[in-house]
């Protein structure tokens, strides 16, 4: 990234360096190889959901469709800009649960695979350059409410 940057400078041409954390989307081709996906896999086919761990998973899902019309802003703009995706941040027990009560399951349908398994795995965009052009740009960024409709949307395209 650091060449990229450094070569585009050098030429004084405009780049975007992005570093893709945790998409979500109507667009995805393999949802249930993603978390947010396999959740809803769950959820549907089970009514229930087994974590990995009972340790605090924090992930910032953002919408695929956001990701790029954001992206085009800034090759709009002409600017040059190294970012990571951003998004709502969420830990996957409360994603579990709302998946759950979305389905008209008990949000306390979740289980765990290994219940020693505690430690923390967060790992997330820390920046907010996505909701900071939005803002500027007037443009309104998928919540996970709707972005759990858009995976369950890609889910349903593929089964049918």
């Amino acid at each position: 990234e650091d060449l990229f940057s450094s070569a585009c400078d050098s030429v004084g041409i405009p780049f975007i360096n992005c570093r893709v954390f945790s998409l979500s989307g109507q667009d995805m081709k393999e949802p249930s190889k993603y978390a947010i996906g396999n959740l809803l896999c769950q959820a549907i086919s089970t009514g229930s959901i087994q974590l990995s761990s009972k340790g605090l998973v924090v992930r910032r899902y953002m919408d695929s469709r956001d990701l790029m019309t954001l992206l085009l802003e800034y090759v709009r703009r002409g600017d040059s800009v190294s970012v990571e995706s951003g998004g709502e941040k969420v830990d996957l027990i409360q994603l579990a649960r709302q998946i759950l009560k979305l389905y008209g399951h008990s949000p306390d349908s979740i289980t765990f695979a290994d219940t020693n398994a505690t430690q923390s795995n967060a790992y997330f965009s820390s920046e907010d350059h996505f909701e900071k052009i939005a803002g500027e740009t007037n443009y309104t960024l998928t919540g996970i409410t709707d972005q759990i409709a858009n995976v369950a949307k890609s889910l349903e395209r593929l089964q049918s």
